[in-house]
Parts: C-alpha cells; structure tokens; sequence
C-alpha cells in the first residue's frame, strides 16, 4: 500500500518505477492485485483456487475494480 499512497501524494507511476528499479507495470498489476475481493483471497488462502491459478496468472489478468465482476475470471 505504500505505492498507493505515493499516488495518492500525488507521485507518477512512472517516478514510482524510477526510484524503485522496477517498470511501471509491476508496480500497477501488483495494486491490482491488492484490491483483489475478499471471496477471492478467501478461496486462494483455503486453496479453493482454479488449478491453473498461480501468482504469475495473476498478475496477466486485468482484474476489474467492482468485486462483484472479479469472479467471472476467478471461476473461468
């Protein structure tokens, strides 16, 4: 959440990524992911995930910000 709140600061994404060493796009898919709905981080911490759903496949599907539109691509 420290990225988030460098943002909301009012830092760039892009300045972000400078600092850090990392591309802009890590930096986006990872705060995707942690406004993930509580369903689905539930079923991920019991291990009720999709077989093929690894840390990696996450991070490539972008997530919609409305929980309730997340579990399509949970459950797909």
């Amino acid at each position: 959440m420290i990225w988030v709140n460098r943002i909301k600061a009012g830092e760039t994404v892009a300045s972000i990524a400078a600092s850090e060493g990392i591309t802009g796009g890590y930096i986006t898919k990872s705060i995707d992911l942690a406004f993930l709905s509580r369903e689905i981080l539930t079923a991920i911490a019991e291990g009720r995930q999709r077989p093929d759903l690894s840390a990696k496949s996450l991070t490539r599907i972008t997530w919609p910000a409305d929980w309730g539109q997340q579990t399509p691509y949970f459950l797909s």
